[in-house]
């Protein structure tokens, strides 16, 4: 495993809401709120979802997407191409009864998919003292009119040769 992976897979911990992004026929993006189901090793993100929802058909059209997380202080925006997988095992590993909101049948509704993202990119934000260093930041950017960050913006590429 890279340090890129490494350290976007450290990133993620306890990351649990992202924001999908899509590219919608009409050109407009398009984000809706997604519950990471989990990352892998080789940094794969799974979401599950209804195989009709209009962020499938985004996807089936354009599969570049990509997946903010905000949490704290703390940003991550992963992007890359996304993939509908259909593979009953491992809905069934991965489900929970939360899901029953959505697939009242369980893990053998067939209107659930998985979504799998491929990570290509990563940027982000994470402040060393979090909040109250963020916090810190924006008072005393306000005190003396600048427009200092909490952290640098940093970069991962993982672009798989």
């Amino acid at each position: 495993m890279t340090g890129s992976l490494l350290e976007m897979r450290a990133l993620l911990e306890g990351m649990q809401i992202g924001f999908l992004t899509t590219v919608g026929g009409d050109g407009h993006f398009h984000s809706r709120p997604m519950q990471l189901q989990c990352h892998d090793t080789d940094g794969t993100l799974w979401f599950a979802t209804s195989v009709e929802s209009h962020k499938c058909e985004d996807l089936r059209t354009n599969p570049r997407c990509c997946v903010a997380f905000l949490k704290n202080s703390k940003y991550v925006s992963v992007s890359g191409s996304a993939e509908l997988v259909k593979d009953e095992r491992m809905i069934r590993s991965l489900w929970t009864p939360a899901w029953r909101g959505w697939f009242p049948d369980g893990p053998g509704e067939p209107d659930l998919v998985l979504l799998r993202v491929t990570p290509e990119h990563v940027e982000y934000v994470d402040p060393p003292g979090g909040t109250l260093r963020s916090l810190y930041t924006r008072v005393k950017n306000a005190l003396t009119r600048s427009r200092a960050e909490p952290a640098p913006k940093k970069e991962l590429d993982l672009v798989r040769h």
